[in-house]
């Protein structure tokens, strides 16, 4: 007999043994007697209805043993939601010849299409939290003797989960996720020693998220090897690589006594440039709608390492460094792009410190640095952070454009955070002002927040002061104010309050402080505006005013067309919405002024105006008054004095004849006039030693005749002087 008859025998017994053998298990274990025991293990175990379509058993290629559609019924409150656990194959593959030598090889186990659901109902109450009740009828006692039969070895060379599905629900907190077409691939041995060792890979291809906060799709790939070696309770992390989306991170270390209650944790990790736009671009529109139209770039890497034991009562020690570089970020909610922006960040333990951070938008560049106690609100002190913040240029009009939606947003509550931090600003433009070597502390706590130590250079001069904002009431919260003003130039500081560019110029100083509410987008309310303070503008002047112009074209005096005055004070208080004034007075070479009154915010004026103008203006001024009829406008020293309202605005200014002040002026300066007179006569009539009958007779027809005469003359004055006011003057 040949040899290739020899090697076709030998198959022939090898499969006739291998089919009796098969034939045999199946005659003792037919397949319904094995999905009889199956059922009623997992049933005991889970206490949940099981049912099983078809269950195999196979020994080519290794022992075998396959279960098709596997289904596990979940607790009755939950039976709604469909089956706990469904598994369409289960599959186990053992090699026969190892088992002699006390080794396990399975060469395959198999998960097909597992789903499984985690639910919890809206009283907490979990699906699967009846399986964790501890079992208190069974207590398992370690045996104090040896067991004498060798240790096994086991080798696992394929582990296999294959389009898998993970349900999670929360009805308290309506969060849904979902991760779906699941696949994992993983190898494990365990050594004589007990040493455990295991590599794989794990593939979510579909990590869906739905909340309250919107939806989300990922992908998620996890990659470990590591050992455990169960004799010194130490687990060697060879490597484990997460990867959600754009963002990964690889760690490596140990942990020992991983068993107790206190592990201790031996880790480093590190991640790989993050590219911020490829994650940005990767979230979700349904994530956060606020930044969907995000675009960025730049990128971000993370490393650190975590010390320490792990347990009740104890945190170990973290320490993390995060750098941004290269970046750049642009959305619609920003006017202009950030750029350049470049971070660097140290976390320790329960701190974490801001060591720079650094961007230019626009015009404006600025950078920043602080700290942040108390991280993780493992304290019972409140977080605070501390912050220094500089910038050499910062334009506020270009970051913070005008408000055009008028749709109410309302306050929300300041994070219950104590903030600390101070600030220089090399130049800053806010409103059109400009301010330079501008500097503050700030302070926030209680819902409150308060800016001090305020000064800044603008327009030849300085500011000073403290801003306060209480959110207390985040129905009403307020703003309080409390500035002073040294020599600023008037037309800057005031043209963003009033229409007066190219008419004010001067050198203004006051102090100004008062409160008031903030409306929906922060800016103060004008009509509950309430500020009280005094003014002072000196070696000013006015000029390009129409109400100058017109005035210096009817007297035809060209000197006052503008007016230089050496000093303009009064007291000042905003109230409803417009600025008051009692006494508000100009002294200039040419003309005094005094006006009492009001003007809004938009320019409109309300005021009782005296001008007083100079002897030699006054002088000129005999041509257009007849007779002596200017003398009942003169004052003692020659000074010609006229009463006005003033009104319209500031642009488009009107006049009406003030009757009351001019009437009250003649009255006073006819009776002047009068006493004067009759002191005269009077001095004459003294100076004659005795009268005769006839001479006082004489004396009282004199006196009656100078009366008369004054009243007449008084009378054409009186009508002369009002129809010129009235000409100079437009009444309303």
């Amino acid at each position: 007999m040949n040899l290739r008859k020899l090697l076709i025998i030998g198959l022939s017994l090898i499969i006739i043994l291998i089919s009796s053998i098969t034939l045999l298990i199946e005659i003792i274990y037919p397949p319904h007697r094995i999905k009889s025991f199956v059922l009623d293990e997992i049933s005991r175990q889970t206490n949940r209805k099981v049912t099983i379509d078809e269950v195999g058993f196979t020994i080519w290629g290794g022992l075998g043993v396959e279960v098709n559609r596997v289904v596990i019924s979940d607790r009755p409150s939950f039976s709604d939601n469909g089956p706990f656990i469904l598994l369409d194959r289960f599959i186990l593959r053992v090699q026969i010849w190892p088992l002699l030598n006390r080794e396990l090889v399975i060469d395959e186990l198999v998960f097909d299409q597992p789903e499984i659901s985690i639910l919890f109902g809206p009283d907490g109450t979990a699906n699967f939290s009846d399986l964790m009740l501890s079992d208190t009828t069974s207590v398992s006692t370690p045996s104090s003797v040896e067991p004498s039969n060798p240790p096994l070895s086991i080798e696992l060379s394929s582990i296999r989960i294959e389009n898998g599905v993970i349900r999670y629900f929360d009805a308290q907190s309506d969060l849904h996720l979902e991760l779906r077409d699941i696949d994992n691939q993983l190898a494990l041995s365990l050594d004589p020693s007990s040493l455990l060792t295991v590599d794989g890979n794990l593939l979510v291809n579909e990590f869906m998220l739905q909340g309250p906060a919107g939806d989300v799709n990922w992908r998620f790939q996890l990659s470990y090897r590591s050992e455990i070696d169960p004799t010194t309770q130490t687990m060697t992390i060879e490597s484990i690589g997460i990867q959600l989306v754009e963002f990964n991170l690889q760690l490596a270390g140990k942990i020992m006594a991983y068993d107790t209650e206190r592990p201790i944790m031996d880790l480093t990790f590190v991640s790989k440039d993050l590219s911020i736009e490829k994650s940005l671009a990767s979230l979700p529109p349904e994530l956060l709608t606020n930044i969907a139209e995000y675009n960025g770039e730049g990128s971000l890497t993370i490393d650190g390492n975590v010390q320490g034991p792990f347990g009740p009562g104890s945190m170990p020690d973290l320490y993390a460094q995060i750098n941004l570089a290269d970046g750049r970020l642009e959305t619609p909610e920003l006017p202009v792009p950030f750029t350049n922006l470049s971070a660097h960040i140290e976390i320790k333990n329960n701190r974490a410190e801001l060591h720079s951070f650094s961007a230019q938008a626009g015009l404006s560049d600025f950078s920043l640095s602080g700290g942040y106690e108390n991280l993780f609100g493992k304290d019972p002190a409140r977080p605070s952070i501390n912050f220094e913040m500089h910038a050499v240029n910062l334009n506020l009009d270009e970051l913070l454009p005008p408000v055009e939606d008028d749709a109410p947003v309302p306050f929300e509550a300041l994070p219950d955070l104590t903030i600390r931090g101070q600030g220089t600003f090399d130049k800053v433009i806010y409103q059109g002002l400009e301010l330079t070597d501008t500097k503050f502390s700030v302070s926030i706590e209680d819902q409150k927040i308060f800016i001090s130590n305020l000064s800044a250079d603008a327009y030849g001069g300085q500011l000073t002061g403290s801003i306060s904002q209480d959110l207390t009431d985040l129905i009403h919260p307020q703003i309080g104010i409390d500035i002073k003003i040294n020599e600023v130039k008037a037309d800057a500081i005031l043209s963003p309050l009033l229409p007066v560019k190219d008419i004010l110029t001067g050198s203004i100083s006051t102090n100004v402080s008062g409160f008031s509410e903030l409306d929906s987008i922060g800016n103060p309310i004008i009509n509950a505006l309430s500020l009280l303070g005094a003014l002072s503008i000196d070696r000013g002047q006015i000029s390009n005013w129409p109400p100058l112009q017109e005035l210096a074209s009817w007297i035809n005096i060209p000197e006052v067309k503008s007016i230089d005055f050496d000093q303009l004070t009064g007291g000042i208080q905003i109230k409803d919405g417009r600025i008051q004034s009692d006494h508000l007075q100009l002294i200039g070479p040419s003309t005094e002024w005094i006006a009492s009154g009001s003007s809004g915010i938009d320019g409109s004026m309300d005021y009782q105006v005296q001008l007083t103008l100079s002897d030699m203006i006054s002088n000129k001024l005999g041509n257009a008054f007849p007779g002596n009829s200017l003398a009942m406008f003169k004052d003692q020293i020659g000074r010609m004095g006229v009463h006005f309202r003033l009104g319209g605005t500031i642009t488009d200014p009107s006049f009406s004849w003030n009757t009351s002040a001019v009437k009250k002026q003649v009255k006073e300066r006819v009776g002047g006039l009068a006493k004067t007179l009759i002191a005269e006569n009077k001095n004459n009539i003294l100076g004659q030693s005795s009268l005769s009958t006839t001479d006082t007779d004489s004396l009282k027809q004199q006196a009656t005749a100078v009366i008369d005469s004054l009243k007449s003359e008084m009378s054409g004055v009186k009508d002369e002087a009002k129809s010129r006011i009235k000409s100079l003057f437009k009444r309303n």
